[in-house]
């Protein structure tokens, strides 16, 4: 079934609820018109010059540190927000909001009954656990019972309800189409809510050596009304994908481009039994159809929206630190 990850080799979410956000109770943010404004700074010149990783730029005023982080910062994956990682994005979402998580399988990033939350997956929890069995290291006993097994439904009709955050850690990357899913997500989206996407960075995980997608791939996968993936990322992913691991690519180490290597022999007969099996098979194949980093990923989503292809817009977006592979964006309904 298209649209969530359940499978090992990405970073999934920690688990962790964080029950207050800028110092302020949970239950208080839930009721505040407001919680949204509160959300950290993409850049904050107080943590970019004070952080222990940043000491060489201490003493920079505040715009001659961001146009350091401009130059140099953001490409060496400097620290500059309150949002360093998974954790804090996490924190960011209040637990006593009405939550939808996304894809959760075994590792949730928010758990009942510390928080209020509702999730959603292609699985059961049973056949959750049942395919967590087959992969080393799966904490099966984190999976939790999913309220919402989609079956291919629009996301209305099978949840008849609204939330304030939606949370999807790692998912988006994965919908045949982008644009169907996003639709879905804002008919159960509340007027006043927000969305939550941790996305990987296609620069350090192993969509490196594939090129970012574009504004016409997602359009086209729309208007193809596509529920699967295309046969050309299948085989990239199967036979040119790049290693996983965020350190190695931060450090320059790629690995080899092997989309631009000619197959011996052995991988040819490999890469024609592949492609004969694809074609003939009626089983949902899954892989990232979408390879973004932080610029791309703003760009096409402003022009989404100035498209008015999609009613959500970008309220933050949180660039990626050295030695991750991931990026967070934080969505809300904008007027056009």
């Amino acid at each position: 079934m298209p649209g969530f990850h359940t499978g090992a080799g990405e970073i999934r979410s920690s688990g962790i609820v964080v029950g207050r956000q800028a110092g302020v109770a949970a239950a208080d943010v839930a009721h505040s018109a407001d919680w949204r404004n509160r959300l950290p700074l993409e850049f904050d010149h107080e943590v970019y010059v004070n952080h222990a990783g940043n000491k060489d730029i201490a003493r920079l005023g505040e715009t001659a540190a961001r146009l350091h982080y401009k130059n140099h910062g953001m490409a060496e994956g400097r620290i500059c927000s309150e949002v360093q990682g998974r954790k804090q994005f996490i924190g960011l979402v209040p637990a006593a909001l009405p939550i939808l998580e996304i894809g959760p399988f075994f590792s949730p990033a928010f758990r009942r009954p510390e928080a209020n939350v509702s999730y959603l997956d292609c699985l059961s929890a049973k056949a959750m656990k049942e395919r967590a069995a087959k992969l080393k290291g799966a904490a099966i006993e984190n999976i939790p019972e999913i309220d919402y097994v989609w079956s291919g439904q629009r996301y209305a009709e099978l949840i008849g309800r609204k939330f304030m955050a939606i949370y999807s850690s790692h998912n988006i990357e994965h919908q045949p189409c982008l644009l169907t899913h996003l639709h879905d997500i804002e008919s159960v989206l509340e007027k006043e809510g927000a969305v939550f996407f941790a996305v990987p960075d296609k620069r350090y995980c192993f969509d490196h050596f594939f090129p970012e997608t574009n504004l016409a791939d997602i359009v086209e996968a729309w208007a193809e009304g596509k529920n699967r993936h295309r046969l050309k990322d299948i085989l990239e992913h199967r036979f040119f994908a790049a290693h996983n691991e965020p350190a190695r690519h931060w450090r320059g180490d790629h690995g080899t481009n092997r989309g631009l290597l000619q197959l011996d022999d052995r991988q040819n007969v490999s890469f024609m039994a592949e492609l004969e099996r694809l074609r003939s098979s009626t089983e949902y194949t899954d892989v990232h159809a979408w390879k973004f980093t932080p610029a791309t990923f703003k760009t096409l989503f402003d022009d989404l929206f100035s498209l008015r292809l999609t009613r959500l817009r970008i309220a933050r977006l949180y660039q990626t630190v050295k030695n991750s592979n991931e990026f967070y964006a934080v969505l809300v309904f904008g007027r056009k």
